[in-house]
Order: structure tokens, then sequence, then C-alpha cells
């Protein structure tokens, strides 16, 4: 079997979620002994049997529509964002359906998909809602999370390194408006705790108005899956992720294989699924929301224990590659 991964276009230009999405499922097929391969121009689809496409858009619809022409079984991870609002929701659906607007070349994907893959019922039942797919060509499956790099033993490397002696919150993702660390600080100025944000600084403006705060320590210089970063989760006192909108965070899967304690935005397709009430959610539009959750799970000195069995059981490489493989191999 020879499988063509067929990427958002823009997703190479900076780094982010779906980019790492995409090499971790090249990695992977690669490790099971599968011919896979990132389409590029110089690639010719005909040599293929599958082609999955990594959030549809009008900026990968051409790889499809070749992929159909030459008769290729079609695999799609939607990726798809939760509306701001209803009425947003009600404008997306119906532009849709309008020909050439971008949403449309998105619909068409989604339609003629062989495959769907969702990360979450929800939003498998939001793609059902929306584009009235069958909901028997969707099949729910996580990310996958190299679940062995972080239930290593407990070091103080990251707390040497950046000379660390304090308690703090931390929170890891690109620093940007969506990300919403600017509510976090705020609503923590008063609890005499640092904040830790590790990522890349992308929107610099907004940067400038977090550094106002003193208590906030930024690093960008940590990769992923290295032994700082590992290091930073486990030796911090709680985990906050705040974003206006997040598809499937991988940060709060990795904090919770650390097994620490856990805050997540509420507004996420996939973390309530699995996690369901064993952690805190917040109104990230809401400053006392976070206020309030911060200072109740900072309180409580118990650490929920099955936060990361819940990851274990759900998010492994092995279990989520496994789920991937059986959807190829029914086409």
């Amino acid at each position: 079997m020879k499988i063509l991964i067929n990427p958002y276009p823009h997703i190479f230009q900076n780094k982010g979620g779906i980019q790492k999405r995409v090499l971790e499922h090249q990695r992977l097929l690669l490790e099971k002994n599968y011919q896979i391969e990132i389409f590029n121009p110089s690639i010719s689809v005909k040599k293929f049997d599958i082609l999955t496409t990594f959030k549809p858009q009008y900026g990968n619809y051409d790889v499809f529509l070749e992929a159909k022409r030459n008769r290729l079984k079609t695999v799609t991870h939607v990726i798809h964002e939760l509306p701001n609002n209803y009425l947003q929701y009600l404008v997306s659906k119906y532009t849709s359906k309008i020909p050439f607007f971008i949403s449309n070349f998105r619909r068409k994907i989604i339609e003629n998909s062989d495959a769907l893959i969702a990360l979450s019922d929800s939003e498998k039942s939001f793609l059902v809602k929306k584009y009235n797919v069958d909901e028997a060509k969707i099949f729910v499956v996580p990310n996958a999370i190299n679940t062995n790099l972080f239930i290593k033993e407990k070091t103080t490397i990251f707390l040497e390194k950046y000379n660390i002696n304090e308690p703090y919150i931390l929170s890891v993702g690109r620093i940007e408006q969506n990300k919403n660390q600017l509510s976090i600080a705020e609503a923590i100025k008063d609890l005499g705790i640092k904040l830790i944000l590790i990522g890349e600084k992308i929107d610099k403006e907004y940067v400038k108005e977090i550094e106002q705060y003193d208590f906030v320590q930024i690093i960008e210089d940590i990769t992923y899956s290295s032994e700082e970063l590992i290091s930073a989760y486990k030796n911090s006192s709680l985990f906050i992720l705040a974003s206006f909108k997040e598809i499937s965070p991988n940060t709060v899967i990795e904090a919770a294989l650390c097994n620490i304690p856990l805050i997540c935005t509420s507004n996420t397709f996939t973390i309530k699924q699995y996690f369901k009430d064993e952690i805190e959610y917040i109104n990230p539009n809401s400053i006392g929301d976070i206020k309030s959750k911060v200072k109740k799970v900072l309180s409580n000195e118990e650490v929920n224990k099955s936060i990361k069995e819940i990851a274990l059981n759900n998010f492994s490489e092995e279990k989520v590659i496994e789920r991937h493989l059986k959807i190829y191999n029914s086409l």
C-alpha cells in the first residue's frame, strides 16, 4: 500500500500542531513499513493507492481532485475549528455551498472523501450536522502522543538551566492572542506565583503586553520532546491552557501524562470527551473564572492520578496508529 499525504500547504510555513501531526503520521507509518510520502509538485499521484488529506482547504483541493480522477481512495483528517458563535456557524454553513468560496472547497473534499477522521465524537456530530455527510464514513481517532517521553522520571534540568527556584504555573504554546496568555497573567497577578510561558513569540505586540507583568517568564528555545520541556511540565504546580479556540491540544495530554494538575479551555472539541470531569475547565473570556479555577486547583494538594491513565489509554502512538491502519486497510 502506497500512501500520499496531502497537507494544507501553509502548515510548513509556521511551526504548529498540524505540522507536527503530519510529520508524526508519516514517521509512524514508515515505522510500520508502509510507503508514504508528503506531496510536492514533482510527485505523480498515479503511483499511490491512497491520498490522505490534512485540513481540507482550497490549497489542497487540486491534489485531491487529481487523486479522485485517478481512482485513489481518499482519507481526510478534517481538523475542523469550532465556530465562535452560532451566527458564524450559520454563515460558514451556507457560504460553503456557494461555488468558488474558500469554504466550498473544504465541503467538496469532505463530501467526496471515502473516509473522514475526526478527533472526537463531538467533532463527528458537528461534521454530520454541518455537511450532512454519512456518519458511517466518519471515524473518531485522537492525536497520537509519544507517551514514553512524558512518563520518564522527574528531573530538575529545567529548573537548573533557567535558574528557577520558586513555584510556577506553566502554559505551553505559541505566544499569540488565540492562546490567551495575557488573560492568565491578569487573572493570577495577585496570587503570588510565577507564570512561565513556553512557546514561539508569534505576535510581537501581544508579547510586549504580557512582558509588562514582572512575574511572567517567556522561554522560546525549548524544543518538543526535549528533556527540558518534560522537566518543565513535571516541576510545575499547575498547567493551564486558556485558548479561545483549540481543536485537540497535545499540550494538555502531555501535562496529563506528567501527572500534574490541569486546567483547560472549555472551547475544544476533544479534551472533554476523554477527560470528562477529571480536570477543570475555564471560560477563556472570563478572567474571573480563570482566577477562581486556578485558586481552586492550587489549593488542592492531591493530584488526580486518573488523568495519566486516561492519557495512556487513549493517546499512545501504538494505539492511535493501529486505528489509522485499520481505516486504510478497510478501503
